[in-house]
């Protein structure tokens, strides 16, 4: 291990190219293995910018009208939705991987000497692409379970930087840059990078507070009291449009509406985000122990001060809200930042590994050069199997969602939708709104974050909840009524155990075996 002091890179070291950069990025987000475009979050995410760029009748959703929680990330999808072809959307999730490997491969190589050796530097690559691989994951998740799938580089209570599909939490990648430009001594850069997250995902508020707060205070440990004043006021200034727009439209004056939207969210809908007996266990205790060690190697480095801080208020925001039970705490994710801190501690982890096999093997000898020679060719073909895999996965998962059963019915949807079309579908049906564009009462994914606006749409999804039933016989009738009256939905989609259902009058406009749509108020 480096650069005992300060971290940097020292000016001898050899540098990582752009072209190496590019490379490397790609290779990275090719088997780190992407999700087809329009599924998961992206169905929470792209509805307020793809309603105004005019996708199909989503301007006319309700959601769409609610207050957008990301409005920054939706003016970049609105943005290319109108001025990029679609394949646009995964050009963005490839930035963001570089921007990923950039900082984590700075940040490791500012403490050990990976690029001394190109063969030691691939080596580092190819396990670090290894341990964020799409195979991975799958591997993770059908052998240990879900909780495991991100354990490598994901955070606590299932929050995590990077993912399968382009969603605001991606932009986290710039707090990893902000840390590495910190390494760097490059406070002002940083302090922007850490605001950038902010804006683009609100959520990222906390976490980057924190790092301004670790800059700040290494700033008063050097001395630099006129330091130590500028971190702080350049990240207030730059961060108030951000906290101006939070306080105007997600403020409320009435305490019982905050407290009723309070326990929707974090007992309905997000628990497994919000409540710690929900994501405690033994993945999490893992994650615990790799931002242990990275600590550990991060000592006698400006690093260092980042992760203590990060992680010491990580667990006293924890113990409160856990002591506390409070819901508004919970909201805060007060453990978010660990999806900074689990990354840093497996990249720092991943360069001690190498480092001292490499000392230990003897492979800078020039005795051993057949065998680094070998070692370098196996980094190369392990590289190169991980992102077949992740292009096969890629495939494969857009197999899987052209063959789902409601591909059919929603194929019909998008075709004979019209102005004012509103549709009540099984509240399961997520990807719905994004492939057919057509505006839908509710459903469980897709949630606004506003009080009055959450405490809606539980009660719309209530109404659905009591209209779909698992037998024809207990549909409600009453509830698409009170549907059509309250909300002017005017179709309606049954699956299979609904059907049956008598609730005219209404006429048969679509049918297979899985599926069927009618029109109301026809006979």
């Amino acid at each position: 291990m480096t650069g005992e002091d300060s971290g940097q890179i020292r000016p001898g070291r050899r540098s990582f190219s752009p072209a190496s950069l590019i490379v490397w990025s790609i290779a990275f987000g090719l088997a780190y293995a992407q999700a087809p475009l329009f599924a998961s979050n992206q169905n929470q995410y792209f509805l307020h910018g793809l309603a105004r760029a005019g996708f199909g009748f989503l301007r006319q959703d309700w959601l769409a009208n609610t207050v957008d929680p990301t409005p920054s990330f939706s003016l970049l999808v609105q943005a290319t939705y109108r001025l990029l072809p679609l394949l646009a959307f995964y050009l963005w999730s490839f930035l963001l991987f570089g921007v990923y490997v950039y900082s984590l491969e700075g940040l490791a190589s500012s403490l050990f000497d990976l690029r001394d050796d190109p063969v030691k530097h691939r080596l580092f690559l190819a396990l670090f692409v290894a341990v964020h691989a799409g195979i991975v994951r799958f591997i993770l998740l059908n052998t240990l379970g879900d909780a495991w799938a991100y354990t490598l580089e994901g955070g606590l209570a299932g929050q995590r930087l990077l993912g399968s599909v382009l969603e605001p939490s991606m932009f986290g990648v710039f707090l990893l840059l902000s840390v590495y430009l910190f390494q760097r001594e490059k406070t002002a850069l940083s302090v922007v990078c850490a605001v950038a997250a902010a804006t683009m995902h609100p959520t990222y508020l906390l976490s980057a507070g924190l790092l301004t707060m670790a800059y700040t205070l290494a700033a008063v440990h050097q001395g630099d009291r006129l330091r130590a004043v500028r971190i702080p006021a350049l990240a207030l200034i730059l961060v108030m449009p951000v906290l101006v727009y939070a306080v105007l439209h997600f403020a409320t004056p009435d305490p019982a509406s905050q407290a009723q939207a309070q326990e929707i969210l974090v007992r309905s809908r997000i628990p497994h985000h919000t409540l710690i007996q929900e994501w405690w266990n033994s993945s999490a205790l893992v994650q615990i122990l790799i931002v242990a060690a990275g600590i550990a190697l991060a000592r006698k480095t400006r690093m260092f001060t980042v992760m203590v801080v990060c992680a010491g208020s990580v667990v006293v925001l924890t113990v409160t809200q856990v002591v506390t039970g409070s819901l508004g705490l919970a909201l805060i994710f007060p453990w978010r930042p660990s999806t900074i801190l689990v990354p840093l501690g497996m990249t720092l982890v991943l360069g001690y590994v190498v480092e001292n096999v490499w000392r230990w093997g003897g492979l800078a000898s020039d005795a051993l050069r057949r065998r680094r020679d070998l070692l370098g060719r196996a980094s190369i073909s392990l590289v190169l199997l991980l992102m077949l895999a992740g292009v096969a996965k890629f495939r494969i998962d857009l197999a899987q969602s052209a063959a789902e059963p409601s591909r059919l019915m929603m194929a019909f949807v998008a075709r004979s939708s019209a102005a004012g079309d509103v549709y009540m579908i099984p509240p399961y049906l997520q990807d719905f709104r994004l492939t057919t564009g057509s505006p839908i009462l509710v459903d469980f994914k897709s949630i606004p974050y506003r009080a009055k606006e959450v405490i809606e749409w539980y009660d719309r999804l209530l109404l659905a909840r009591a209209f779909y039933r698992e037998r024809a016989a207990d549909v409600s009738c009453r509830a698409l009524r009170d549907a059509t009256t309250r909300y002017g939905v005017n179709r309606v989609v049954l699956d299979a155990a609904q059907f049956g259902a008598s609730c005219g009058p209404w006429i048969e406009r679509y049918r297979d075996d899985h599926y069927a749509v009618f029109e109301l108020g026809v006979e």
